[in-house]
């Protein structure tokens, strides 16, 4: 016993002796009346007083001794009321989640969920702690910094003499140290680290035991996620991953429990759609529907998805991999498209897909390597026959897959992001060749075509300002053909950037005119000083087109622009342009695109003429 529990168990005593003392002498000496019983009544009140304040003061120490007994310890505890609200958590609770007390007080366990278990999970939990007083399992919760955790939890329940709880105690144990340092363990091998869905090695594994073990039709569904970094910069990486686990969930209750859902990185998801029963198109909109509002808190997330879906088929004896390799040629095709939200997996697509893949890598090295060409089409004004410029044109010929069309392997050059590096080529070779091209005709501008892509990224702005420096390049000497490519992304960067290079002293010209995404809306925002007519309005006969062609050759001058015709292969074509005041003419009519000592030679045979 301490000094000072000696000194309360005197003190106890004493006030116990006196109270005797004062009955034995106020009951003895005189006669007993009222006054005096009430006396001792109140006498025995103080002591009772007395001794239940001790005994709470008592209690709260032995309290406040558990609770401090608790901080020392390696186990979270977590504890709530009958309500199931905070209202006591140790260090090791606090540390593992990282909050403070503070932020938790009175907050609800469901505070921390990280959304990987669904409502059947928490139903089951709570039922069976209703029922036994007890629960234990692993929880998978998220942190304050959004990261997410595994712990083995135990919870009790402590109930009041009614039979009612009145409070839960929550013992609690992170295990995901544990669980990253077995590197063989199961649930690290297969699961995200980020997510902890099932990953493409679980996907691969279950897929190959469900396929051997059963004789119903499968489908296995590629699920590409396209704006996962507008979700990002609008909302935070947590909420997106929170939204990602949300839609994995739809995507199981949707196709049933027993489904294969798993996480595949780079912002998509495979699953399994089993024995459907022709009901998969049902299955797929609900699916896309189910993307389109995902709530997590007060925000609301909407994926923009591509699915593309490859069919098991016993004939051909589909490992898992061939399968899920056959769902994400699909998705590719769709993702290209650009009009469609799923498609299936066909044989086509597939050889599409290894032809792109061979023409990728063959491109990859003509791009180290610089195997391409440039070749020139002159630009002749019809009234003068003077050269006027010339529009440099990217040749690609390789020994493996001949000579392969510009709009096919800049395709895929976009694709792969290659663009930069073939800017770059056109650039240094149109400067070195241009030297001689105006040692024959000093008026002659040079034209290269840019897609809106390229142009809206600042790297070829960049690039080009260096090579203008670098070649010592006369800037008003060269046009940028603004190229129709994909759909314009962003009008506003797109703009910003064209002014750039006019700021330089570069012209810009308005390729493929009339057609797609260069029109009059491209016009009035773009400062542009040329206009070309596309072609497709000069290979259809003129009189069904001429009123059109009329038009965009008036709009031209009354903007003060220049305006040449592309695709002039014939006099008649010629003489219609001539009469409406086009005079500007590119096309087979005057000259093919040639290489540039062919060029030279054509601009000298022009001179003499």
């Amino acid at each position: 016993m301490t000094k000072k529990n000696k000194i309360r168990t005197i003190l106890h005593l004493l006030v116990l002796v006196l109270f005797a003392i004062g009955v034995f002498l106020i009951m003895t000496k005189t006669k007993i009346t009222i006054v005096k019983v009430l006396l001792v009544t109140s006498l025995f009140f103080l002591y009772l007083c007395g001794f239940l304040m001790y005994y709470m003061i008592r209690k709260n120490e032995i309290i406040k001794m558990g609770q401090s007994a608790t901080e020392y310890l390696e186990d979270a505890i977590l504890v709530t009321n009958r309500k199931n609200r905070i209202v006591y958590a140790n260090k090791a609770f606090l540390d593992m989640v990282g909050y403070s007390y503070d932020e938790i007080h009175n907050e609800k366990p469901s505070f921390f969920k990280s959304g990987y278990h669904n409502k059947d999970f928490y139903i089951k939990m709570w039922a069976e702690i209703r029922e036994t007083g007890y629960w234990k399992g692993e929880v998978i919760d998220r942190k304050k910094d959004g990261s997410i955790f595994i712990k083995d939890t135990k919870i009790i329940a402590f109930f009041n003499k009614q039979g009612k709880i009145n409070k839960y105690v929550s013992i609690q144990k992170n295990v995901d140290y544990i669980k990253k340092l077995e590197i063989d363990n199961d649930k690290y091998q297969y699961y995200s680290t980020e997510t902890l869905l099932p990953n493409e090695r679980f996907f691969i594994k279950n897929l190959d035991v469900f396929i051997k073990d059963s004789t119903v039709d499968h489908k296995v569904v590629y699920c590409r996620i396209m704006n996962q970094l507008p979700i990002e910069s609008k909302f935070g990486h947590k909420t997106y991953l929170d939204a990602l686990i949300l839609f994995s969930n739809k995507v199981k209750n949707i196709i049933g429990e027993n489904t294969l859902v798993a996480e595949l990185g780079n912002s998509s998801l495979a699953f399994v759609i089993t024995n459907c029963q022709n009901k998969d198109e049902i299955i797929i909109n609900k699916i896309i529907s189910a993307a389109q509002v995902l709530k997590i808190s007060d925000k609301e997330i909407t994926f923009d998805v591509r699915l593309g879906i490859a069919i098991y088929d016993s004939e051909y004896n589909n490992s898992a991999r061939k399968l899920l390799s056959k769902s994400f040629i699909a998705v590719n095709k769709v993702i290209e498209t650009k009009d469609q939200i799923y498609m299936y997996y066909n044989e086509s697509l597939e050889k599409r897909f290894y032809d792109e893949l061979e023409m990728q890598e063959e491109l990859r090295k003509a791009v180290k390597n610089k195997l391409f060409n440039l070749n020139y089409q002159p630009q002749i004004n019809s009234e003068t026959k003077e050269i006027i410029g010339v529009e440099a044109l990217i040749r690609w010929h390789n020994e493996k897959l001949g000579t392969i069309p510009p709009n096919i392997f800049l395709k895929v050059a976009e694709k792969y992001g290659y663009m930069n590096k073939i800017d770059e080529f056109v650039l240094e070779t149109a400067f070195n060749d241009y030297e001689r091209i105006q040692a024959i005709s000093s008026n002659t501008k040079i034209s290269i075509n840019v897609s809106q892509q390229e142009l809206s990224n600042e790297k070829f702005y960049f690039s080009l300002k260096a090579k203008l420096k670098q070649y010592n390049f006369e800037p008003t000497n060269l046009v940028v053909e603004l190229t129709e490519g994909q759909e314009i992304i962003d009008i506003t960067r797109l703009v910003e950037y064209t002014r750039s290079l006019k700021e330089l002293g570069v012209e810009i010209s308005l390729d493929d005119f009339g057609t797609g995404y260069n029109s009059l809306s491209t016009l009035a925002l773009i400062p542009s000083d040329e206009i070309k007519i596309d072609k497709s309005f000069i290979d259809k006969y003129l009189d069904e087109t001429i009123s059109i062609v009329q038009a965009v050759v008036a709009l031209a001058h009354n903007m003060k622009k220049r305006v040449i015709a592309e695709g002039v292969e014939q006099y008649e074509q010629v003489k219609v342009l001539n009469e409406i005041g086009c005079y500007n003419i590119q096309g087979y009519y005057y000259a093919k695109p040639m290489p540039l000592e062919r060029l030279l030679e054509f601009m000298k045979e022009n001179l003499d003429d």
